[in-house]
């Protein structure tokens, strides 16, 4: 009598079989002339628009209005830093009040009955 082997073994050996059969479909995917021609042509475009990127950010970055508006944002920061932003915004802040202050005082809301009677 032959004897067969184990259902154990046979399990093992189809996995093993499976494991090859997928490396194989794998390994034929991943070296086929197709996907490693995509890959070339994938990385060279990314390649291009990193350069088109580049010189599109230069472009900004050298414009005349760009060095003209970071001289804007440098000064104003400067003016921020100095305490001479914060003095003007207090003083327009001053006469704004100032003005509610004076129609409220010039309305008859805010006279008492003697003087709305003169």
């Amino acid at each position: 009598m032959s004897e067969k082997p184990s259902g154990g073994d046979e399990l093992g050996n189809e996995f093993r079989r499976l494991g090859e059969n997928l490396r194989n479909l794998v390994d034929k995917a991943w070296n086929n002339e197709e996907r490693v021609r995509l890959t070339e042509e994938i990385e060279a475009s990314f390649s291009e628009l990193g350069s088109a990127l580049d010189d599109a950010v230069q472009k900004v970055v050298d414009h005349p209005e760009t060095q003209r508006l970071k001289e804007e944002v440098d000064e104003f920061g400067e003016r921020v830093r100095s305490g001479e932003f914060a003095d003007q915004i207090k003083q327009e802040v001053l006469d704004v009040i100032n003005q509610i202050n004076e129609r409220f005082e010039n309305t008859n809301f805010n006279r008492s009955d003697e003087e709305k009677a003169d």
